[in-house]
């Protein structure tokens, strides 16, 4: 048998070069301008897609439903920059489209940019890939537009490698609004009768704007103080006062503007009368008014607490729910 002994020396491999990266795109999130309540027509919603501020024309946000920027991630040749480019001609609008109503609302398509196309500069690919955001403004918006969720898909893009040419695969992300038509309601803070002493007689405990937390009976206050339940209304501006006057209802309760609720700890109850008030007033016939300018008006709910004596301690809470209709 034979052995031979192979020794090899360096090697040197010529004119090996690596390929480019094929450019992709990850869509992370879709664009989504939240809730709005439509205050005159020709109204719109506008997210910036470089500062991240929304700014609004005759719309008020609810703060019902989160917004969010459309955040694609783009991967490629480390060091190279790349631009973003429609894969085909670029349409003049496109269409949202309510998922119950099926009506629509049309946008045109220069209205939506890149955060890399509005900053001017191209952007360039980084280890782990670039972050880019699309946004725009959606309008115009009509009064009559249904209450709905409108959503659309903007027409495709792709993102090309400025050093290679090389091209991605398509790609479409979708863009969201939500319309709440007419009037619409949102909660600033819950009603809390704070900490409350007992004794073997009963009492109540009462709450209003002014002169806030008092006591009747066998019942004193604890070192938590109250806080009223505060609401935000938000709807039409102008008109005449008679178009802009609304009802505040508690679900199950026949009188505008009052209500109850059971507050429970355990097998432990009490019960609240509740009592809506604007300013430091008791509203007439549970009615409010729009201010002619904003659309908008603030009222809270305070109530009274019947408490039994010896009222077992506990942390007691209860759930009630409260509708504005315009009326």
């Amino acid at each position: 048998m034979s052995l031979w002994n192979r020794i090899m020396g360096p090697v040197l491999l010529a004119g090996l070069a690596l390929s480019a990266q094929t450019p992709t795109v990850t869509i992370q999130s879709n664009m989504d301008v939240g809730e709005w309540v439509i205050q005159a027509n020709g109204a719109s919603v506008s997210q910036n897609s470089v500062t991240g501020v929304i700014t609004d024309t005759n719309a008020i946000s609810t703060g019902a439903v989160p917004v969010l920027f459309c955040s694609l991630l783009c991967t490629g040749t480390v060091g190279h920059t790349f631009h973003f480019q429609y894969a085909g001609s670029q349409p003049a609008t496109f269409t949202l489209t309510g998922q119950s109503t099926g009506q629509t609302i049309t946008v045109n398509t220069s209205n939506i940019a890149s955060s890399a196309k509005v900053s001017g500069t191209n952007p360039t690919f980084v280890a782990g890939g670039t972050i880019a955001h699309e946004g725009g403004t959606i309008g115009p918006l009509a009064t009559n537009l249904p209450s709905d969720t409108y959503i659309g898909s903007f027409p495709a893009l792709q993102i090309v490698d400025d050093t290679t040419g090389a091209t991605s695969a398509n790609f479409i992300f979708t863009i969201s609004i939500h319309i709440q038509n007419g009037i619409a309601i949102t909660k600033s803070s819950d009603l809390d009768f704070g900490e409350i002493v007992t004794s073997p007689s009963s009492g109540q405990v009462s709450l209003a704007p002014s002169p806030g937390r008092t006591f009747s009976g066998g019942v004193t206050g604890g070192p938590r103080g109250p806080t009223l339940a505060s609401f935000n209304v938000m709807g039409k501006t102008g008109g005449s006062s008679a178009s802009r006057r609304y009802q505040i209802t508690f679900l199950g309760s026949g009188t505008p503007g009052q209500g109850s609720v059971t507050l429970t700890s355990g097998s432990n109850s009490m019960n609240a009368s509740l009592q809506a008030y604007i300013g430091n007033a008791i509203p007439a016939n549970g009615r409010g008014v729009l201010n002619s300018s904003t659309g908008t008006q603030s009222f809270e709910v305070g109530g009274t607490l019947t408490v039994g004596a010896n009222q077992p301690d506990g942390d007691y809470s209860g759930i009630f729910t409260v509708v504005v209709t315009y009326n």
